[in-house]
């Protein structure tokens, strides 16, 4: 049951935009349902109450997100846009809590170490291959048409967000690929 929900999890980068102006929209609507789903299963299998709550206190990990949820809230009532501040707190939650799903659903299934880089190694290869898949064309066209770097957004809609997302997996894929 565990793998399904880290599947799930992963197919979020792959929610359709439902012809929305932006594809983040409906990968937060799904993600959202998803943490609705397993944030009901955990209560309902009581997963909570197995899992110990003494290695987050010792971890560094959990709680600087949870201050940075913290700061984020403090932040968002001195805000100029309120309403822009809150939907970016929702988010911030809504990631959050995945984190925290995540973290239960595998101490409670104890699952190993391995399995998450391997996740992350495949994570990180769709989405260079799906960037790839956009720039060769150009590339071997040799940018006749100009370099329109729109086009290079991977599957997140966004290529800042791409390019955080690679930042971000890449030091952890590295660490697993040279430590065996």
């Amino acid at each position: 049951m565990d793998k399904i929900i880290y599947i799930l999890y992963i197919l979020v980068i792959l929610t359709p935009s439902f012809r929305t102006h932006d594809i983040i929209a409906s990968q937060g609507l799904f993600l959202n349902i998803l943490n609705l789903i397993v944030t009901c299963f955990i209560l309902f299998k009581g997963i909570y109450r197995d899992s110990s709550s003494t290695s987050y206190k010792s971890n560094i990990i959990p709680i600087s997100i949870f201050l940075f949820l913290f700061w984020s809230c403090i932040t968002t009532v001195k805000s100029i846009n309120l309403i822009e501040s809150f939907k970016t707190l929702t988010e911030v939650f809504t990631v959050c809590l995945a984190l925290v799903n995540l973290v239960l659903i595998s101490r409670y299934y104890k699952t190993e170490l391995n399995f998450f880089f391997r996740l992350l190694l495949g994570m990180q290869l769709v989405e260079l291959g799906f960037i790839y898949s956009q720039f060769l064309p150009d590339y071997l066209d040799g940018f006749t048409g100009g370099i329109n770097y729109m086009n290079y957004k991977g599957l997140t809609g966004n290529k800042n967000i791409a390019t955080f997302s690679i930042l971000l997996k890449t030091p952890i894929v590295l660490l697993f690929l040279f430590s065996k």
